[in-house]
């Protein structure tokens, strides 16, 4: 039987072994966690199928998704800042793409619906960002490696993620908020982080400048009381965000 019980894994197993123009053709496969029996089935009429037609010379052999995933992680990914972020959202969603093809891209995109510990459904931002992941490993592996005969990222469908600002702190209203903290490190790094438009780590790891005194914030804190220093920055900036200027009706954003 093709699909068989894996009670090692709990997991339904596809296993092919079959001869085909006089050569032997082999797949095993795990399935994903959760597939049922019925699914499992179709799996295996879908595979069986294209493995035929494949080994037949009937058709080129499709490149998988996971392929594409495994040589973005060991090529591409590493090199950059996010990698463990991207290994973490590649694995969160791989029951999603696991033993599916290219051409399945699309769709995965449209029918992923992630839901968190408490079954409610996950911010539209994190599902965009697997989805986009996923794309840049496809396209990747398809640019780069040879997989696939076309883009498989030109048709795929994101989620739309609606959280623009519209308010923003004015200069009125940002120095109404430096007059109430007393001068030194803090309102520097603020005044740089209103000016520059840099973030607070950023700022927590440069030279704030407060007249003539120049402080090394890198320098003169441990890697934990930088941490801390920069979580500080952040309150406070949050502190500008919600501040409400007497001359103004609505609420600054950031």
């Amino acid at each position: 039987m093709p699909i068989r019980f894996d009670t090692r894994n709990q997991r339904w197993r596809f296993e092919f072994d079959q001869v085909i123009a006089g050569q032997r053709q082999r797949a095993s496969r795990l399935l994903p966690k959760g597939y049922t029996k019925a699914e499992a089935q179709k799996f295996d009429l879908e595979e069986t199928k294209r493995l035929h037609a494949v080994a037949a010379g009937v058709n080129k052999p499709e490149p998988l998704i996971e392929d594409a995933v495994l040589l973005y992680l060991k090529h591409h990914a590493p090199a950059l800042k996010s990698f463990d972020n991207i290994v973490r959202e590649l694995k969160a969603c791989y029951e999603a793409y696991a033993g599916k093809p290219f051409t399945a891209l699309p769709a995965i995109a449209l029918s992923y619906k992630p839901v968190d510990d408490n079954k409610k459904p996950m911010a539209a931002a994190t599902v965009r960002n697997r989805l986009s992941y996923l794309r840049a490993a496809c396209r990747y592996a398809w640019k780069h490696h040879g997989l696939g005969d076309s883009n498989p990222a030109e048709r795929v469908s994101m989620p739309k993620v609606r959280n623009e600002r519209h308010v923003y702190l004015g200069r009125p209203e940002f120095l109404a908020i430096c007059r109430r903290i007393k001068p030194g490190k803090t309102r520097a790094a603020i005044r740089i982080a209103f000016y520059s438009g840099m973030r607070a780590a950023e700022v927590g790891h440069a030279k704030v400048h407060a007249g003539s005194d120049v402080f090394e914030l890198d320098g003169q804190h441990t890697k934990n009381g930088c941490r801390a220093w920069c979580q500080f920055i952040t309150e406070l900036l949050t502190l500008c965000a919600t501040h409400r200027c007497g001359q103004c009706s609505q609420p600054s954003g950031p």
